[in-house]
C-alpha cells in the first residue's frame, strides 16, 4: 500500500545561529515511522535532507527537500 498525503518541502531561512529543521507535513498512517537524514543545520549553506517513511504493509516512501540557510546581509560589516 502506498503512503499518501505527506509533504516534505524546501525551506529557505536567513542565518541567525539557531538550528533549523525540515519536518514532514501530514498525518502518518498508523504503523508508519519516519527516519530523517541531514534535516537540521545552523550554518550558512544548502543541505539536502531525506525523510524515509516505512511501515509494515506499506511501500517505503523516500522524500527529499533542501534546507537553504542564507547569509544575514544586514549583519555584514561594510568596509
Amino acid at each position: 500500500m502506498d503512503i499518501l498525503g505527506i509533504k516534505f518541502e524546501n525551506k529557505k531561512v536567513v542565518y541567525d545561529s539557531n538550528v533549523h529543521t525540515l519536518l514532514i507535513d501530514g498525518v502518518l498512517p498508523e504503523g508508519v515511522a519516519v527516519k530523517y537524514t541531514n534535516n537540521s543545520a545552523s550554518e550558512i549553506g544548502k543541505y539536502n535532507a531525506t525523510a524515509t517513511l516505512s511501515g509494515q504493509n506499506y511501500n517505503t516512501l523516500v522524500l527529499t527537500a533542501t534546507l537553504n540557510i542564507t547569509p544575514n546581509l544586514s549583519q555584514l560589516a561594510i568596509i
